[in-house]
């Protein structure tokens, strides 16, 4: 296989992979409000308040994109905007309770899905995947470094 062809596969399975992991068992929550929840819900990735000027920086989304999908969240009653205090010029969200829930019921189906798939491949081919996986990673974060 040549390296366009192994390109061209590559940028196919990362787009299946994506379809499939967006399908039909995660449509109570799109994809931009996952992000959101995400970012407010897991400290390891974010805060459990954040400046929505925040939320589209950390996401690499635009400020509107970011609103929209906050509006979307706060209809839904999973997330809520917070006063911080004196400062008024920006706004702040947190995950409400029931925003948590649904979050965490989402990761629990995401798992269950992954799970349920991947224990159809044997472990050494999992593992050999993710070992090629992160030195492909590796080495494209040093070509980064390197521009």
């Amino acid at each position: 296989m040549e390296y366009r062809e192994a390109l061209r596969e590559i940028y196919q399975l990362n787009h299946r992979l994506r379809q499939v992991l967006h399908g039909e068992h995660v449509r109570s929550m799109s994809r931009s409000e996952f992000h959101i929840l995400h970012q407010l819900v897991d400290q390891r990735v974010g805060s459990p308040i954040m400046k929505v000027s925040d939320l589209s920086k950390s996401l690499c989304v635009s400020p509107p994109a970011v609103s929209r999908t906050i509006k979307a969240l706060e209809a839904k009653d999973w997330i809520q905007r917070v006063e911080a205090g004196d400062d008024r010029r920006n706004t702040y969200v947190e995950a409400t309770e029931v925003g948590r829930e649904a979050f965490q019921q989402m990761i629990e189906q995401f798992e269950g899905f992954m799970t349920e798939g991947l224990s159809q491949i044997p472990v050494v081919e999992l593992e050999h995947f993710i070992d090629v996986g992160n030195r492909l990673i590796e080495i494209l974060m040093q070509q980064q470094e390197n521009l």
